[in-house]
């Protein structure tokens, strides 16, 4: 049931039955049941944007893991823990995470798991400023999830290296690589990178008003809303866009430990008028 709760985006109702879950594997001593358990319950504070919660759970569902000699499932959980580090802008940790990850995939041939975290330690590298290793690990992870065809992976990867095209003002890339983002995503019905993408050609477009009517056509969510207001201040300069953006990502981040909301007030708050 918690897993139904999960996919539903019932975060609440899927913690309630993962922890009554977890009780009954206890007692059943199933220490395999109680590592997915686990890790699924760190899944679940991951998208609440609960981080630490998600890095204590993944910590002891690794721990459980190294006891079954389940290698797979620490290359597994380890990335996800990297993924937390990364929202939380512990960038350091958050590499060190993937490269561990990576390194027993490699070693089990579990080339599925070296694309994802190959993808996200490009994103690690991106925040850090390590931008050609960024491009570098986005190429490799194109190619792998090519190869494997797991589209859900490559529309991510394809929008990410469109993204540092766009900002290394390499536009023609940048135009390329996100419509094959775009088409892979919508393949798979990745809405997050659907999104994205179409905010992303606005942007090349300098085109203010798709922007804006993507906040009355796509019934945006907080976040999403927070980063029209964003790119809009971005294209445009306007005081408002930036005031709307920086009220949301407030908003959000008083229910969020994500290092991206903090960021990028910080980045509103010190910009001149």
């Amino acid at each position: 049931m918690g897993v139904a709760y999960y996919y539903k985006g019932d975060y609440s109702k899927a913690v309630e039955c993962y922890q009554e879950d977890l009780e009954v594997r206890k007692e059943l001593g199933d220490k395999r049941g109680i590592s997915v358990i686990i890790g699924n319950l760190g899944s679940v504070f991951l998208n609440r944007g609960l981080y630490y919660e998600a890095i204590e759970n993944y910590g002891q569902c690794i721990e459980i893991k190294k006891e079954l000699g389940d290698k797979r499932g620490i290359s597994t959980f380890t990335g996800n823990m990297g993924i937390a580090y990364t929202e939380l802008g512990e960038f350091e940790k958050a590499i060190e995470c993937y490269s561990r990850s990576i390194i027993t995939a490699q070693e089990l041939n579990y080339t599925r798991q070296v694309s994802i975290s190959t993808g996200n330690l490009a994103n690690a590298y991106r925040e850090t400023g390590m931008i050609e290793d960024a491009i570098v690990c986005y190429d490799k992870a194109i190619k792998m999830a090519t190869e494997l065809g797991i589209k859900f992976f490559l529309s991510g990867n394809l929008f990410c290296k469109a993204d540092i095209m766009f900002d290394l003002s390499r536009f023609e890339e940048a135009e390329i690589l996100n419509g094959l983002a775009f088409k892979s995503a919508e393949e798979t019905k990745r809405e997050d990178i659907i999104f994205k993408s179409k905010m992303l050609s606005y942007k090349l477009k300098h085109d203010e008003i798709s922007l804006q009517k993507m906040l009355d056509c796509q019934s945006p969510d907080d976040d999403q809303t927070a980063d029209i207001y964003y790119e809009l201040w971005k294209i445009t300069g306007k005081p408002d866009y930036k005031t709307k953006a920086c009220d949301k990502y407030k908003f959000l981040s008083s229910k969020s430990q994500k290092f991206e909301y903090r960021k990028r007030i910080e980045e509103m708050e010190n910009s001149k008028p």
